[in-house]
């Protein structure tokens, strides 16, 4: 009878660490699914920060096109202070800013913090600048670092990430950046800064930081919109020597800086300048409901249909049939795929893309 319960508590003491260990591994296998499928959480630690209690939480948008939370990258940064802040998030790459006592760039792709020797002031503004950086994620997301710039109303400060070194600009009674330039006065004069913060020239007397209403910039040439002192739309061309090309006032709809030509958009008629500043071709554009513009083309309505019109040489393409559609949105990429991308909505609101590859004259329906 001994010998019967003996064998009965072996077994079931045998079979109840059966269980267990069963459990252990069921526990076990869904703790790895449930890290499998957590993909989209990043823990980052270095030495200093490995047992820290601190963490800093960072959401990362990795899909520009997609609001839904499983589009998102949870970031988790652990730092050696509690008070830690995000600085600048490099939206479509892999790089965050952040201040945890110093200045430290955080790289998602390798899961490093480095240090950076960039002075932290609270009322700067910092922003990472990526080499040959475009709108779209997949086209920036390896992409190497460019500079960093730490600004504010009086100074800019440059910092050359490859060359590790920090330049500062003079001081100024105030600085506003304008579509990626600086504005900057010194008493009645204005200087336009590039993004270094480097002087290029001194602006026209016309022009300050609180009437510029755009500013354009190419490989060569400069255009500044305007409202000049009688509240019309004016614009100058410069050269980057700040030499002036073209200055005019008048019903301005838009200025565009080709490598060859200047297109200066009014009301009813396009304006074409050569590069020295002599007008070349006048064209008739009243039938154009201009709704883009890209170098030497223009998209528009004319007879109900949407069309690309090329400024060179003349020749109009139909796009698509805009009854019962509107434009939901239009724009240049610079992608694997350079042209432009067109989002469309009917009546029933539905909506459709199109992609037109303005050099090639081709067309496709990016919903099929």
């Amino acid at each position: 009878m001994k010998n019967t319960r003996t064998i009965t508590y072996t077994i079931l003491i045998l079979s109840t660490l059966g269980t267990l260990g069963l459990a252990k591994n069921i526990v076990h296998k869904e703790h790895t699914k449930e890290v499998e499928e957590n993909k989209n959480e990043i823990l980052i630690y270095n030495k200093k920060t490995e047992n820290s209690k601190y963490e800093l939480l960072v959401y990362l948008n990795n899909d520009k096109n997609c609001e839904k939370i499983d589009c998102q990258k949870l970031i988790k940064i652990k730092t050696e202070t509690p008070y830690a802040k995000e600085l600048n998030v490099k939206q479509f790459a892999n790089y965050i800013l952040i201040y945890d006592g110093v200045i430290k760039l955080i790289d998602i792709n390798k899961k490093e913090q480095e240090e950076l020797k960039i002075p932290y002031t609270r009322n700067n503004n910092y922003e990472i600048n990526l080499e040959n950086e475009s709108e779209i994620e997949k086209e920036n997301k390896n992409k190497k670092i460019k500079n960093i710039i730490s600004s504010n109303t009086k100074e800019i400060k440059y910092y050359d990430y490859t060359k590790k070194e920090l330049i500062e600009s003079k001081s100024y009674n105030n600085i506003t950046k304008i579509d990626n330039l600086y504005i900057a006065n010194i008493d009645q004069n204005y200087y336009l800064l590039d993004n270094k913060g480097i002087e290029l020239f001194i602006l026209n007397k016309e022009i300050n930081n609180t009437n510029i209403a755009k500013i354009n910039k190419n490989n060569n040439y400069i255009s500044i919109t305007y409202k000049n002192d009688k509240n019309q739309t004016a614009f100058i061309i410069y050269n980057l020597t700040g030499k002036e090309i073209i200055k005019k006032a008048g019903e301005y709809t838009n200025v565009e800086l080709g490598e060859k030509e200047f297109y200066i958009y009014e009301t009813t008629k396009l304006l074409i300048y050569n590069i020295e500043g002599t007008i070349k071709k006048t064209l008739d554009i009243k039938d154009y409901n201009i709704k883009f513009v890209y170098k030497n083309y223009l998209i528009a309505i004319n007879n109900d249909n949407l069309i690309s019109y090329n400024i060179t040489d003349n020749k109009a393409s139909i796009i698509t049939n805009m009854l019962e559609k509107e434009i939901i949105n239009i724009n240049y990429k610079n992608t694997n795929k350079p042209g432009v991308y067109i989002d469309l909505k009917n009546n029933n609101n539905e909506l459709s893309s199109i992609y037109y590859n303005l050099e090639k004259n081709q067309i496709e329906n990016l919903n099929k």
